[in-house]
C-alpha cells in the first residue's frame, strides 16, 4: 500500500470561511501537527495521569489538540455531546464526574462557564483561544487556577503559534512555540521596533503547506520569508499587534477591522480595549453601522461613555453602547459579528417647538417603545413598520380627532413634516365603544369566511393557532386551570359557538369551563403534535381548549390551542399576558368592548354596499379595480400537480437573514421611503417571476386590522388580508420595482377595511377546492407585541408547535429578531419537496444580498444561481458524454446474441423467442436483401415485423417504416419520395403499395449464416418520415450511430432484467426506444398486440406482461395502471408537454 507517513505528507484539510464568500482548505502536514503538539505540551503540562475534556467540533481545526495531545501523552479523552457543551450546568458538571484535569476552550464559552459555576473549575488547567481575552475574564480565571494560558495562532500555521500564561487581568498573546517564529512588520515588510503596530507575519515549521487547489491564494497570503532560508515562506495573518517591553505581544486587532470614519482612521480594537478596561463591562465588541461607532458590551453601559472619553479622541468614542446578556456565538464558539441586533434608534434632532409637536412626539415615542423622538426623526427610521403605522393612526385619531391617511404618514413621517399636514386631514370615524346588542349578534366578515369553510370542509386542524409555553418550576394546576377559565370569562370570544338559526350563523357566548387536560405524555412531541390538530367543531365546541404536559414535577409544556375564528397572532401577547396576571393573582382593567361590539362596530363603520357613498362601496370599488384581470393561479412549476382538493397537508422550512444584511436592506427601504417589508415583497416577487410565474404576481399578506386603539387589548380575530398586486414587467430595476410595490402597497393600506371575504365575493374567481383563491403565495412580518410570560414561580418560555399544516402553497412568515430576520416557509407538501423550498430559500436570500449591494440592476441581470448550481447547469447537466462504442445495430445484436444467445428477446402474446432463434430468422432473410438500398417495413407490430428490420440491417440496407393505417396516397407519395423498389409486407400492407414497388411477404426461412456485410456507424440505419408543414411528408435521415447512442443513453440504459413494451406503430419514432433499447442489452422486447389500444386494452398488456418499461406520450399517460404490477413500471415520456392532469399516475 501507499506510504502516508512522511512527515510532509498532508495529515488533514481544515476549511475555514473565505473573504469572497468561497471557503478555503487549509493544507496541514504530518510534521507540522507533530512540530506544534510537541511545542504546546510544555505550556499545558500534559501526563499520563490528565483527562482533556474535548468541546470542539472536530471542523475547527483546534480539535486537532484535544484529540492527539492527550493521546500522544498516554492521557485520556472525554467528548462532551453538543448539547452538553451548550449547557454550562451540564459541562461543568460532566468536568466533576469524569476529573477532567484539563480544558481548552473559546473566550465565550470560558465567560459562560466561570459565570454560572466556577467553583467547579476550581484547580483546571485552562487553554483559551480563538479569539481575544478580554481581561476581567482573564483575571476571574485566574482566580480560580494556577494554570491559564491563552493561546493564539490561525489554522494556516497550524492551530496555534504562541502562548502566554496568564495570572491577572493583563492579557498577551505571548511568544511563539518551539520552531515558530513571529514578525510585526510595516507595509514595506520592515521589521518594527518595541510599541508600534504593525501586521502579525508567522514562519516556522508550523506554516501550513497552503490552501488545498487554490495556488493563487496560496501566493497572496503565504510568502518569501526574507529572513528565512531559500524557500521558506512566512503567513500573513491580517492581524495587528505590537511588541511589549516584555518581549511580548499585544494582539490588537484585525487589518481588516481598521475602518475610515468621517476621513479618520480608527483601529476598532483599540476602542474595544478601551472599553473592556471599564471594571463593569465584561467583553465588548464594536463595529460600524449606518456610519456611527456602536459598542456592544456584556455588562453594565452605565458610565461607558464618559469611561472611554478619557483615553480616545472624540471621533473614537462610539455613539452608541448596547448591553447584551451574552454574544451570539458561530457553531465554532467564536463571537457572530452578523448577528449583533442593530441598535436602538438614538434621538438627534431638535426638540418641539409647539404643543402639538410636543404630542406629537410622545405619540412617536409610546408608538415606536422609545424614550424619546425628536420632531425631524422619521417615523420609519426610527423603526416603525406599517403594522405600528396603523397603531399610530389609531392615536392621531384619538387625540385629534382627525383620520389621518396612512399614506400622508408615508409622504411626511416625521412629527415636523407631519404636524404641518394633520389640518388637512377628515373628521375621525365613529369611535369603537359598547354597542347595543341585539338578541342575534351577526359574524363578522372574517369570520363568516371562516364558518363557511367550516361547512363546506368539515372539522379541521386548518385553522387552529396554537400557542406552546415551557414551563419550569412547581406549577399549581389548580390555580392554572382557575386562571384559564378567568381569562375565558375576560375574553368572550373565546367562549363564543357559532350556531345557526333559518340558515345563518350567529354569536352565542357560553359559560361552560373551558377543557383543560393535564396529560403524562409518553412521547412529548407527538402528543403535542396530536392535540395541536385537534378538530374544532364550531357550532358546539368553545373554540378555545387547553393541555398542560407534564413531564415531572417541575417541567411541563402548556398548550393554548384557539381557532382561528376566535383569535389571531395579535391575540398572544393579550393572551398569555391576562393569563400570567390572573396565575399570579394580579388585577387587571375590565375590558372596554368586546368582539361582539366590534362585529356591530364594523358593519356601523363599513355601512351599506348599496349606499354608493359608503366606506364599504369605496373600498371595494378600489378593489375591483386593483384586482381587474389579475391571474387566478400563478404558474409556479412545482414537484407534483396540484390535487383536486388540497389536503392542506404542510412542513416548514426555517432560514434567516443576518443582522448585517438586514440592516443594508433597511437602508434601501429608507432611501425609498418604504418599509422593510416592501423591499422583501419586491425581492420575493422578482424571484418568483425569475422562476416562471410570470409578471403580474398577486401576493397575499395580513394587517391587523385593529384600526382602533380600543381593540388593542383583545382576544379575538380582528385581521384581514389584502392582495398586493406586483407589475416586475418590463425588466426593471430593483428600485424601480420597489416604488411600484410601495405604491401599489399604500393603496392596500389605505383600503384596508373592508374584508377579505367581501373582496373574493365581490371578484367572483372561479372557486376551488384545490387552491386559495386571488393569491397562494403569503408574505407577512410578524410585527406583533410580544407575549409577556410573567409567571410567578416558574421560567416561562414560547416554544415552537408544529402543526404540520399548510393554507397557501407557500407561506412566508418574517419575524424580526436581534439577529436579523427569521423566516418560516410554510409550505403545501401536497406540491413541494422540502428539497426545493430549500432552494428557494436560499435563492431569496441570494437575492436579496444582491440587491442590498446595488438596487439599480435590472431583474433580469440578478444572478439566482450559487456556485454549486451554477456548475451543475453548465457541467453536471450538459455532461452528456456517455460510452457508446463506435459500432453499429448489427455489431451490437450479434455480441449479444453471443452473449445471451438463450436468453428471450421477442415475447408476443404467448410467443417466446429467444436471442439465437431471432439471429437465425432474420440471417435467413437478410441474405435476400440488397446492402445500401432503402427497404419499406410495412407490416403491424408482430415477430415478423421485428424480423423484417433486423434483417435489413443485416444486409447492410435502410429500413423505412410505414404505418398499415396510412392512407394508400400517402404511402404512394413516400415510396415515390425515397425511391424505394422493396417492401417487406404483410397482408394488409402489401394492399396499399403502388405497383412500382414490390411487396414480399416475411417468411419462416433460417440461417446460421449471417451475412459478409461490412456496416459502418455512420451508414442509414432507418428513414422515418413525418408531416412536412407543405403538406408534403419529409424522410428523416438517422444513422446507426445515432441509435445506439440513444440506447446508450444514461436515462433510457437497460438491463437484461427489463421488459420493455412495443406498442407504438413501427413508423412513430419512439418504436426506436422500445426496439433497440431492450434488443442491444439483452432485454426483453414484449410486443403488445396490432391495432390501436385503448387506454383499458394498454393497462391490462402492461399488468399481464409484467412491463418493466415503456415510453408513453401525454395523452397515453392517462393509461397508467391504477393497481401496480408486480414489477413496477418506468416510464419515459415524450410528444406534447406533460399537462398537470395527466402527471400524477405518471410519476407514481
Amino acid at each position: 500500500s501507499e506510504d502516508i507517513q512522511q512527515a510532509g505528507d498532508i495529515a488533514y484539510v481544515i476549511y475555514t470561511s473565505g473573504s469572497t464568500g468561497r471557503p478555503k482548505g487549509v493544507a496541514v502536514t504530518h510534521a507540522n501537527l507533530v512540530n506544534f503538539l510537541d511545542g504546546v505540551a510544555v505550556h499545558a503540562s500534559m501526563t499520563p495521569a490528565d483527562t482533556l475534556l474535548a468541546v470542539t467540533t472536530i471542523a475547527f481545526d483546534i480539535a486537532g489538540l484535544e484529540m492527539y495531545l492527550p493521546l500522544l501523552h498516554g492521557g485520556r479523552v472525554v467528548i462532551a455531546t453538543e448539547a452538553e457543551v451548550r449547557d454550562p450546568a451540564a459541562l461543568t458538571s460532566l468536568i466533576a464526574a469524569e476529573g477532567v484535569t484539563v480544558m481548552q476552550a473559546t473566550p465565550s464559552l470560558w465567560q459562560a462557564l466561570v459565570t454560572s459555576h466556577p467553583d467547579r473549575l476550581r484547580g483546571l488547567r485552562m487553554l483559551v483561544g480563538g479569539e481575544a481575552l478580554p481581561g476581567v475574564l482573564a483575571e476571574k480565571m485566574a482566580a480560580l487556577t494556577t494554570s491559564v494560558v491563552n493561546l493564539y495562532g490561525p489554522t494556516e500555521t497550524t492551530i496555534w503559534s504562541t502562548a502566554s500564561a496568564v495570572t491577572d487581568s493583563t492579557v498577551t498573546i505571548g511568544k511563539p512555540l518551539r520552531n515558530q517564529e513571529v514578525r510585526v512588520l510595516s507595509d514595506t515588510l520592515a521589521e518594527l521596533p518595541e510599541g508600534e503596530i504593525g501586521e502579525l507575519y508567522i514562519a516556522g515549521d508550523g506554516v501550513a503547506r497552503g490552501y488545498f487547489g487554490r495556488p493563487e491564494l496560496t501566493a497572496q497570503r503565504f510568502v518569501a520569508d526574507p529572513q528565512g532560508s531559500a524557500g521558506t515562506r512566512m503567513y500573513r495573518t491580517g492581524d495587528l499587534a505590537r511588541w511589549n517591553p516584555d518581549g511580548e505581544l499585544e494582539y490588537l486587532g484585525r487589518v481588516d477591522e481598521q475602518v475610515k470614519l468621517r476621513g479618520f482612521r480608527i483601529e476598532l480594537g483599540e476602542i474595544q480595549a478601551a472599553a473592556e478596561s471599564h471594571p463593569a463591562v465584561e467583553r465588548a465588541v464594536v463595529v460600524v453601522r449606518d456610519e456611527r461607532l456602536v459598542a456592544y458590551v456584556v455588562g453594565k453601559a452605565d458610565g461607558l461613555r464618559e469611561h472611554v472619553a478619557k483615553t480616545l479622541p472624540e471621533y473614537m468614542v462610539p455613539a452608541t453602547f448596547v448591553e447584551l446578556a451574552e454574544f451570539p456565538l458561530t457553531p465554532n464558539g467564536k463571537i457572530d459579528r452578523k448577528a449583533l441586533p442593530a441598535p436602538k434608534h438614538i434621538s438627534t434632532g431638535r426638540d418641539p417647538r409647539t404643543p402639538r409637536e410636543e404630542t406629537l412626539c410622545a405619540l412617536f415615542a409610546e408608538v415606536l417603545g422609545l424614550p424619546k423622538v425628536s420632531i425631524d426623526d422619521g417615523f420609519f427610521e426610527a423603526g416603525g413598520h406599517s403594522l405600528l403605522a396603523t397603531k399610530l393612526i389609531s392615536r392621531l385619531r384619538t387625540e385629534f380627532g382627525v383620520e389621518v391617511p396612512i399614506a400622508m404618514l408615508f409622504d411626511a413621517p416625521t412629527v415636523a413634516e407631519l404636524a404641518s399636514q394633520i389640518d388637512g386631514a377628515a373628521a375621525a370615524r365613529a369611535r369603537m365603544e359598547r354597542r347595543d346588542r341585539p338578541a342575534r349578534v351577526p359574524l363578522s366578515y372574517a369570520q363568516q369566511r371562516l364558518w363557511f369553510l367550516h361547512r363546506l370542509e368539515g372539522p379541521s386542524p386548518t385553522y387552529n393557532l396554537p400557542t406552546v409555553i415551557k414551563l419550569s418550576g412547581a406549577v399549581d394546576i389548580e390555580a392554572l386551570r382557575r386562571a384559564v377559565n378567568e381569562v375565558a370569562d375576560r375574553h368572550e370570544s373565546l367562549r363564543t359557538i357559532f350556531p345557526e338559526a333559518d340558515g345563518r350563523p350567529y354569536q352565542q357566548i357560553v359559560d361552560t369551563p373551558v377543557p383543560f387536560e393535564v396529560v403524562e405524555p409518553g412521547n412529548l412531541e407527538e402528543a403535542l403534535k396530536a392535540a395541536v390538530r385537534h378538530e374544532f367543531e364550531l357550532s358546539t365546541d368553545m373554540p378555545f381548549r387547553v393541555t398542560l404536559f407534564k413531564a415531572s414535577d417541575t417541567e411541563h409544556t402548556l398548550l393554548l390551542l384557539a381557532h382561528h375564528i376566535a383569535s389571531d397572532g395579535w391575540s398572544q401577547a393579550p393572551l398569555c399576558a391576562d393569563l400570567a396576571d390572573r396565575y399570579a393573582g394580579r388585577a387587571a382593567e375590565p375590558l372596554a368592548v368586546q368582539y361582539a361590539d366590534y362585529t356591530l362596530w364594523q358593519q356601523e363603520l363599513l355601512g351599506s354596499e348599496d349606499d354608493p357613498n359608503s366606506a364599504i362601496r369605496a373600498q371595494l370599488d378600489h378593489w375591483v379595480s386593483a384586482l381587474d384581470g389579475a391571474p387566478e393561479l400563478l404558474t409556479l412549476p412545482t414537484d407534483r400537480p396540484r390535487p383536486t382538493v388540497a389536503s392542506y397537508r404542510g412542513d416548514i422550512v426555517e432560514f434567516g437573514i443576518d443582522a448585517d444584511l438586514c440592516a443594508r436592506l433597511g437602508d434601501l427601504a429608507r432611501d425609498a421611503n418604504g418599509t422593510l417589508f416592501m423591499v422583501v415583497h419586491a425581492a420575493l416577487a422578482t424571484l418568483l417571476t425569475r422562476l416562471g410565474a410570470g409578471t403580474d404576481l398577486p401576493l397575499g399578506t395580513v394587517v391587523a386590522g385593529r384600526t382602533d386603539s380600543a381593540l388593542d387589548d383583545l382576544v379575538g380575530f380582528f385581521v384581514n388580508t389584502l392582495v398586493l398586486r406586483a407589475d416586475t414587467s418590463g425588466n426593471p430595476t430593483f428600485a424601480e420595482l420597489l416604488a411600484r410595490v410601495r405604491t401599489n402597497a399604500l393603496a392596500a393600506y389605505a383600503n384596508q377595511d373592508v374584508p377579505f371575504e367581501r373582496v373574493v365575493e365581490q371578484l367572483n374567481p372561479v372557486r376551488s377546492l384545490s387552491h386559495h383563491p386571488l393569491f397562494q403565495v403569503m408574505l407577512a412580518f410578524q410585527n406583533n407585541t410580544s407575549a409577556d410570560l410573567d409567571l410567578p414561580g416558574l421560567r416561562a418560555s414560547l416554544a415552537d408547535a408544529a402543526a404540520d399544516v399548510a393554507r397557501f402553497d407557500l407561506y412566508f412568515s418574517v419575524t424580526e429578531r436581534a439577529g436579523g430576520l427569521r423566516v418560516d416557509l410554510e409550505y403545501a407538501t401536497d406540491l413541494y419537496d422540502r428539497e426545493t423550498v430549500e432552494r428557494l430559500a436560499n435563492r431569496l436570500v441570494r437575492l436579496l444580498a444582491q440587491v442590498a449591494q446595488d438596487p439599480s440592476v435590472a431583474l433580469d441581470d440578478l444572478d439566482l444561481l450559487d456556485e454549486a448550481e451554477r456548475e451543475l447547469v453548465l457541467r453536471g447537466w450538459n455532461d452528456t458524454v456517455v460510452d457508446a462504442p463506435a459500432a453499429s445495430i448489427v455489431e451490437l445484436f450479434h455480441a449479444q446474441v453471443d452473449h445471451t444467445p438463450e436468453a428471450v428477446a421477442l415475447v408476443a402474446s404467448d410467443v417466446e423467442i429467444t436471442y439465437a432463434e431471432l439471429d437465425r430468422r432474420a440471417n435467413g432473410l437478410a441474405l435476400e436483401l440488397s446492402a445500401e438500398v432503402p427497404v419499406i417495413v410495412l407490416q403491424e407490430r408482430s415477430v415478423e415485423a421485428v424480423v423484417s428490420i433486423l434483417a435489413v440491417l443485416k444486409a447492410g440496407g435502410t429500413y423505412l417504416p410505414l404505418d398499415v393505417r396510412y392512407p394508400a396516397s400517402r404511402v404512394e407519395a413516400i415510396v415515390r419520395e425515397s425511391g424505394a423498389t422493396l417492401a417487406l409486407v404483410d397482408a394488409a400492407g402489401a394492399a396499399l403499395l403502388p405497383a412500382e414497388c414490390r411487396a414480399v411477404l416475411t417468411t419462416d426461412v433460417v440461417a446460421d449464416e449471417r451475412p459478409d456485410v461490412r456496416i459502418h456507424a455512420d451508414q442509414l440505419a432507418y428513414l422515418m418520415y413525418t408531416s412536412g408543414s407543405t403538406g408534403t411528408p419529409k424522410g428523416v435521415a438517422v444513422t446507426h450511430r445515432n441509435v445506439v447512442d440513444l440506447a446508450r443513453e444514461r436515462a433510457f440504459r437497460s438491463g437484461a432484467h427489463e421488459r420493455v413494451l412495443l406498442h407504438s406503430t413501427l413508423a412513430f419514432d419512439a418504436a426506436t426506444y422500445e426496439l433497440w433499447v431492450p434488443l442491444l442489452s439483452g432485454g426483453q422486447l414484449v410486443i403488445a398486440p396490432p391495432g390501436e389500444l385503448d387506454h383499458t386494452a394498454l393497462e391490462r398488456v402492461i399488468v399481464e406482461q409484467r412491463i418493466t418499461r415503456l415510453l408513453l406520450t401525454p395523452t397515453c399517460s392517462g393509461c397508467w395502471p391504477t393497481r401496480r404490477p408486480p414489477a413496477s413500471p418506468t416510464s419515459a415520456r415524450c410528444g406534447p408537454a406533460v399537462t398537470s392532469c395527466r402527471r400524477p399516475r405518471c410519476a407514481a
